[in-house]
């Protein structure tokens, strides 16, 4: 059985998305949907066995309106994954958006970086500056998006 019949078997159940070749295309009305879907489907890859080694990398970009990130093991990609901004969203400094996308794909992705040494690399340099100093040095709205990752073992990496 190809890559792709294997990934039609193992989500044959679940609604909301479509392979192409290796790949799923998750597609949903809302984001409140997309995410339900993105959810379900990692549950279950993750019982299935699919298993991370100790070098685990989350690359996360923000574009004017869009978040984009990949998770990767050892090199090899494991998914692309991208979200357009919502309407305020454009509307953040760019070292917010960046930021925020580190927080949005740690959230996706819970299940395989919560309790595991990841690295979480960003293009933005500027935010080596924030992240470096004492998070009450941060100003506010800063802070917040710091304070929600701070459940994870990241090491930033600009």
């Amino acid at each position: 059985m190809n890559s792709k019949g294997k990934l039609k078997k193992t989500f044959e159940d679940l609604e909301g998305f479509v392979v192409i070749v290796d790949n799923l295309l998750i597609y949903r009305a809302t984001i409140e949907e997309h995410d339900k879907c993105l959810l379900a489907i990692l549950e279950r890859a993750r019982l299935c066995g699919f298993r991370f080694n100790k070098s685990t990398d989350l690359t996360v970009d923000a574009l004017s309106h869009a978040l984009g990130a990949y998770l990767s093991s050892n090199g090899n990609v494991i998914p692309y994954i991208s979200r357009s901004l919502n309407k305020t969203e454009p509307k953040y400094a760019q070292l917010e958006k960046e930021l925020y996308a580190i927080v949005f794909w740690c959230k996706q992705f819970y299940y395989y970086l919560y309790g595991r040494k990841v690295n979480a690399k960003a293009d933005h340099k500027p935010l080596d500056n924030i992240v470096s100093k004492p998070l009450k040095k941060a100003p506010t709205r800063i802070q917040q998006i710091l304070l929600q990752i701070q459940p994870y073992d990241l090491t930033l990496i600009f």
